[in-house]
């Protein structure tokens, strides 16, 4: 659970512990500042405190924690201590709450600690109006606003970059005001999860409204200048990614906000060290001893001067953030006329490929059809080679059947010569037969011939 201070993280951890998620052994107790109680791990606090005294700071304190310090070998024995508190702290929990703003500022010692007991960080972001946060600081802590809000950056800043690739999700705290089971269902579905809900009513009497002792109005949140420039940025970012989901694009925009945050600290340090004494000493009227009088003017003047190098580094970083618009737009630009070029070559080289597709097939076709033609040339050649034989047997078959004729022509006149000799014969021996049966003889003999066909008969 990372947030930061007064921004709701006891009462997502509240929630939490009522739907199945095992809270710390040792609680830290109730107090004025959080009635219901903090769901905080009193041997994580203690770890902190060490930690925070060894590296010279604070749970107040807005800078950030050196980068080389987390592979020092002090952190080294800290973390052997945070691996025996989580041991301690949740056993064998199968799902847990770990949840301390300060973590915001220390994850990647967390981070490690965690990888050593191979447990998986399923991180939970919630945030919260920082005019808000900064009124709650106010009463709380006397904190003035300017420092509650460097803070809330501070946090919230350190705790997005810090968990980019883990798994997480994110969480406004009105919202979960509002609406606590819709945002448990959109946690649900962020990590895979399926709480025990079953316990709807203990989560309504402890989440009421009564949890929120401030809330700004919204004609005030539109008109207050401390959410003009980085502050209103941030949390323009972090109210659309709790409710339509984070937004890759922004990341470069929370990163500018933090650099340009790390190089205006030592101007902002300057400026809170002499507002704080000028604070100093105009709550306490008779500490302006003539003395005191010399460092008020100092201070006055040191103010002066850190808020005149503030206002250059604000319009240098103004400038700086135009030109980046600038260059943004201008690479906006670029980008989508090599989008468009690529779409043409895209285009292009399809068609380059339809037509050597097209070529191919044609080169196919046209082998196919040289290799018919030479297929028909070679049965030409075979077929002239055949009529070249055809034409000489046809010219001797022409010679055998002129030859065959003439034979044929001799024995048709030699036959018919025969038919008329034979029918000259006939004729000759049908007249000589009509001579016979008009002769004396013919019909001397005729009883002669009619005994013997009777004698032939009987």
């Amino acid at each position: 659970m990372l947030g930061m201070h007064r921004s709701g993280t006891s009462a997502l951890s509240g929630v939490l512990a009522r739907l199945g998620c095992t809270p710390p052994a040792t609680l830290m107790p109730a107090s004025a500042a959080n009635e219901r109680g903090f769901f905080e791990s009193s041997e994580v606090y203690e770890l902190h405190n060490a930690m925070l005294d060894q590296l010279g700071s604070s749970w107040a304190d807005w800078r950030p924690i050196p980068e080389n310090w987390f592979a020092s070998d002090a952190a080294e024995t800290f973390r052997a201590r945070a691996v025996d508190v989580l041991r301690d702290e949740f056993e064998d929990a199968p799902l847990f709450v770990l949840k301390d703003p300060r973590i915001c500022r220390l994850f990647p010692f967390w981070r490690d600690a965690l990888d050593m007991l191979e447990i998986e960080p399923l991180i939970l972001h919630i945030h919260r109006n920082p005019l808000d946060v900064a009124a709650s600081l106010n009463r709380h802590h006397n904190m003035p606003e300017e420092e509650a809000l460097l803070l809330w950056l501070r946090h919230i800043l350190d705790a997005e970059a810090f968990t980019r690739g883990t798994p997480r999700h994110f969480v406004d705290y009105d919202g979960l005001l509002q609406d606590w089971g819709q945002e448990v269902s959109k946690m649900e579905g962020a990590f895979g999860l399926t709480l025990d809900q079953m316990d709807d009513d203990a989560v309504d009497g402890f989440l009421t409204r009564d949890l929120r002792h401030f809330q700004t109005a919204p004609d005030v949140l539109i008109n207050d200048p401390a959410l003009s420039g980085w502050v209103g940025v941030v949390l323009d970012v972090f109210d659309r990614w709790a409710k339509g989901g984070e937004n890759t694009d922004d990341h470069k925009t929370l990163d500018q906000i933090g650099e340009s945050l790390r190089s205006a600290s030592p101007f902002l340090m300057r400026l809170l060290d002499a507002n704080q004494t000028l604070r100093d000493a105009l709550s306490d009227p008779d500490r302006l001893q003539p003395g005191l009088q010399d460092e008020l003017e100092q201070t006055r003047i040191a103010l002066h001067t850190a808020s005149a190098e503030v206002k250059a580094l604000q319009t240098t970083q103004a400038a700086m953030q135009a030109a980046i618009d600038d260059a943004d737009q201008k690479r906006a630009d670029l980008e989508r006329d090599l989008a468009s070029e690529q779409a043409q070559a895209a285009s292009i080289k399809t068609s380059l490929v339809a037509e050597r597709n097209r070529a191919a097939s044609a080169e196919e076709a046209a082998a196919s059809l040289r290799s018919d033609m030479q297929a028909l040339n070679n049965a030409l050649s075979e077929a002239r080679a055949a009529s070249t034989q055809s034409d000489r047997a046809l010219a001797e078959a022409r010679a055998n059947l002129d030859s065959f004729r003439a034979e044929a022509e001799q024995r048709v006149k030699s036959l018919q010569d025969a038919i008329n000799a034979e029918r000259s014969a006939r004729a000759q021996a049908q007249r000589n037969y009509v001579d016979i049966k008009h002769s004396n003889s013919w019909r001397v003999t005729a009883p002669l011939r009619h005994l013997m066909r009777l004698l032939r008969g009987s």
